[in-house]
């Protein structure tokens, strides 16, 4: 397991450097306010392919191994293009994104899902090298395309990232079709269920809680467009995509956990595992927060450019909800690999009601600093609610949960083996 937890966490650490690079070099060339609609649309896409996940996502994962394929990706498949069709419509209607791209959502978001639907099918065969090649070429090919795009053809404007978005997620589907085709003549018929009731009993409530999650965030950017202005939003997205950052181990830990845990029915085993490795994401993540809260506000701006020298602010007042976010991600997944899905929809629920009642009072008058701080609260209430349930499931004292300076040598030792298997593979 230690060796897929490395490779996860190589892909994500490339993937997000890239991404870094991206938004680097679309700051620079493009601007705030082109940026602040880049993160609109992108967060339409992030917000349909999450309603798609209601037949998908974490429940495929679980499906995966006990169902048939076919009666798996046809449901995906149909439901994808239902969810597409009307949100793309929805967002451009009601000008939750900026109503002349709805076409291009409708397109993008597609291939996006249909995409998304190929992983999680390779993840719940557990096929974690597939599954970060796939994320590690798009990312890849989207930040190349963008840059040919933009020096080449000499425009500064949004339409060019859109076309980037065409070629990465056409590449990507293609090749994690190759992938599906592969397993796919590997898995036999296994249980005769339906497949569809399980979708939405199940898919319902765990994406329910991934798209308040989403929103508990994202809702922001909504209100600041309303209160301050799309600039502004360039500038909040700016610094929201360099402090989760901070959630690449997190991610990448949880990732590898809930394909195991969906894999087995050890329930010591995954507690144990949960445990031991929200205490390691949360040590790290606190080291790296120190960093970048030490570095200058001219730092950012040298960087991203000079409009962006708010976005030091924007990560201070983010920090403590992402801390609790990188600890309690882990217990998230858990609760999903264990079928308790629930859990996850009431705590997400706390962080976007938290998100909405104070971000609607707060942002007016305190801007970009006052989101970040709605936003840290949020996650900081939902963490605490993932705690409360993983104490109560485990009947552990809280003690025994939390960081301890005993963890931090031993982590000091899990490091250095990382390090030795890296250095070995390369």
């Amino acid at each position: 397991m230690r060796t897929k937890i490395i490779g996860t966490l190589v892909s994500k650490l490339s993937v997000a450097l890239i991404n870094l690079m991206l938004v680097i070099v679309s700051a620079k060339f493009l601007g705030a306010e082109i940026r602040g609609n880049m993160s609109l649309i992108l967060l339409g896409i992030t917000l349909i392919s999450l309603i798609n996940d209601i037949v998908g996502g974490p429940v495929l994962v679980y499906l995966v191994p006990r169902v048939s394929l076919s009666k798996i990706l046809i449901s995906s498949y149909l439901w994808a293009i239902l969810v597409v069709s009307s949100g793309s419509f929805l967002f451009a209607y009601f000008k939750i994104i900026p109503p002349q791209f709805g076409v291009e959502l409708f397109f993008v978001s597609l291939l996006q899902c249909l995409n998304t639907i190929h992983l999680d099918v390779l993840l719940g065969k557990e096929k974690i090298r597939n599954y970060n090649f796939i994320f590690f070429v798009q990312t890849t090919i989207l930040f190349i395309s963008f840059c040919v795009l933009l020096f080449l053809w000499n425009k500064r404007e949004i339409i060019i990232y859109i076309y980037s978005l065409y070629i990465s997620y056409f590449i990507a589907l293609c090749i994690s079709s190759y992938f599906v085709f592969r397993v796919s003549r590997t898995i036999n018929n296994k249980e005769n269920v339906s497949v569809v009731k399980i979708f939405f009993r199940d898919g319902m409530l765990n994406q329910l809680a991934n798209i308040a999650r989403i929103l508990s965030t994202r809702i922001s950017y909504y209100f600041i467009e309303l209160f301050v202005g799309t600039v502004a939003v360039g500038i909040y997205s700016t610094g929201v995509s360099i402090t989760e950052g901070l959630l690449l181990l997190s991610s990448s830990v949880s990732l590898v956990i809930y394909s195991k845990i969906s894999n087995t029915d050890d329930k010591e085993y995954s507690q144990r595992l949960t445990i031991k490795l929200s205490k390691f994401c949360l040590i790290i993540s606190v080291t790296t927060m120190i960093i970048l809260t030490l570095l200058p506000a001219q730092f950012y701006a040298f960087i991203f450019g000079a409009e962006f020298l708010d976005v030091k602010k924007v990560i201070i007042s983010l920090g403590a909800g992402i801390l609790a976010l990188s600890f309690s991600m882990v217990y998230s997944h858990y609760f999903s690999g264990i079928g308790k899905y629930y859990i996850n929809t009431i705590s997400s629920s706390i962080a976007l009601i938290v998100s909405v009642s104070l971000g609607i009072i707060v942002i007016p008058h305190y801007h970009l600093v006052g989101a970040g701080l709605v936003t840290s609260f949020a996650y900081l209430m939902s963490a605490t609610f993932l705690f409360y349930k993983f104490i109560k499931e485990t009947k552990l004292s809280y003690k025994e949960l939390l960081p301890s300076f005993r963890d931090v040598f031993v982590i000091k030792n899990e490091i250095k083996k990382l390090k030795s298997q890296i250095s070995n593979k390369s």
